[in-house]
């Protein structure tokens, strides 16, 4: 008889959670080396019950596994932190893993991955990778943002934005934003837009913008557009438009496209209903 391999549930079963602890301890790995270089002494566990030097072990030392506590803070950390009020900034190191507040998370920066859910308010200095999920607040004060911001209120990137946007209110980016803006009130990009803005009132761009604009009043752009905007009010382009703005009213410095509406301008040119320049 000849036996012929076969691969069972049984054995993908037992090598899906291999995988998993192989992937973690790759970050691990890569987290460590690049904390090595600054000798900063570590603990596994931590506690926090103020803030800064009545943490256990202090805010000079890192924790790279569980903290817990009132308010945690330490130089680095890089794990799980649940606390009840807040975790602080993690001095010039990096924060990985997740963090848990009733109120605030705070972090130096986040480069290897981190979750941040908090009752009312998320907040990074420098850069993150990951995700921030807040009642009221997400923050990126000066670095770029590559994930995620889910809140109640506003969310702000300092830098650039690259992935998704969820507010309440408001969404804005100071830089460059890359992907998906949803609000209920508005979303105001300062830089380039390139993605898609839906907004319950209106969406403006500083600068030039390659995408979709979807609003119940108005969209803005101050720069050069490519793309759609419709919007229950009126569309703006103070450059030049390349594609098709619906709305009532639609202007545009000049036009390489389609302009739906009750009143289309395109630099001198001005027709209703439907004005075509191509």
């Amino acid at each position: 008889m000849i036996a012929m391999a076969t691969s069972s549930p049984l054995r993908e079963r037992h090598a899906a959670p291999r995988r998993t602890v192989v992937a973690w301890t790759a970050v691990f790995a890569i987290f460590f080396a690049d904390s090595a270089s600054s000798a900063t002494p570590w603990e596994p566990f931590g506690l926090g019950f103020g803030w800064d030097k009545s943490s256990i072990p202090t805010y000079d030392t890192a924790v790279y596994g569980l903290r817990l506590g009132v308010f945690t803070s330490n130089c680095e950390m890089f794990g799980l932190s649940v606390a009840i009020i807040g975790s602080g900034k993690n001095g010039d190191g990096d924060a990985a893993g997740v963090q848990m507040a009733g109120a605030v998370n705070s972090a130096k920066s986040a480069r290897f991955g981190l979750w941040q859910l908090s009752g009312l308010g998320n907040e990074i200095d420098g850069d993150i990778l990951g995700i921030q999920l807040a009642g009221v607040v997400n923050e990126v004060a000066h670095g770029d943002m590559n994930g995620a911001q889910i809140a109640g209120g506003a969310n702000r990137a300092g830098g650039k934005m690259n992935g998704l946007q969820i507010a309440g209110a408001f969404n804005g980016g100071d830089h460059d934003v890359n992907g998906l803006q949803i609000a209920g009130l508005m979303n105001i990009d300062k830089a380039f837009m390139s993605g898609v803005q839906i907004a319950g009132i209106g969406n403006s761009v500083d600068n030039d913008a390659n995408g979709l604009q979807l609003s119940a009043l108005g969209n803005m752009v101050l720069g050069n557009a490519d793309g759609v905007q419709i919007a229950g009010g009126f569309n703006i382009v103070e450059g030049h438009m390349n594609g098709v703005q619906i709305g009532l009213i639609n202007l545009a410095q000049s036009l390489s496209g389609v302009q739906i509406g009750l009143f289309n301008v395109a630099g001198n040119s001005a027709l209703p209903i439907l004005h075509v320049c191509f």
